[in-house]
């Protein structure tokens, strides 16, 4: 399954419609999908992945580029032409790049909107199997205390330690699992 990610992150990249993916993967829309809803997962959340983890990493750089380079590489991300970067910024995260700019350096920490996506981040990648906290702090490039965060606000992801559960972290369907854990 990670592979079939990999595959449409790549034609995400690449600015490919659902049509160019079916060609290219060789299978139809409706096999790629079932799949993904099989992994409860989609394309969409695939594609916001990509766009904020990368828009939000190209901001924080903003200082070492040029305004050129800057609105070329957050283009790539965001899957807009360089000229309308600052529209699809505003329309996508509802501020401007400058606005957000500030917020970073006020704060001087992970924002709102980098915690919600840190949260669907780990969301995404314990979906498809259950991960220890040092795994996802690896995979998302986050701090133990912003990922143990992240862990306590999400109610349907428990962890491992004890009672008979696995090892790591991991999501739970049922409010009974949930309840008998908590006790």
């Amino acid at each position: 399954m990670n592979d079939l990610v990999e595959q449409i992150l790549e034609l995400i990249k690449g600015k490919k419609t659902a049509i160019d993916m079916q060609v290219i993967m060789f299978q139809s829309r409706s096999t790629t999908y079932r799949k993904l809803k099989d992994e409860g997962t989609s394309i969409s959340e695939i594609k916001n992945l990509y766009q904020d983890c990368g828009a939000f990493s190209v901001i924080r750089k903003k200082d070492d580029m040029s305004r050129r380079a800057f609105k070329e590489e957050l283009s790539k991300f965001l899957l807009c032409d360089p000229d309308d970067v600052w529209k699809r910024f505003n329309e996508r995260y509802h501020m401007g790049v400058i606005e957000y700019k500030k917020k970073i350096k006020k704060k001087n920490q992970l924002t709102d909107l980098e915690f919600d996506l840190l949260k669907r981040q780990i969301l995404f990648i314990i979906r498809r199997e259950p991960h220890t906290l040092k795994q996802l702090c690896e995979i998302t490039n986050r701090s133990r205390s912003y990922v143990l965060a992240a862990l306590k606000d999400l109610d349907q992801v428990l962890g491992g330690y004890g009672g008979g559960l696995g090892k790591g972290y991991f999501i739970v369907s049922s409010e009974k699992e949930r309840l008998l854990h908590a006790s």
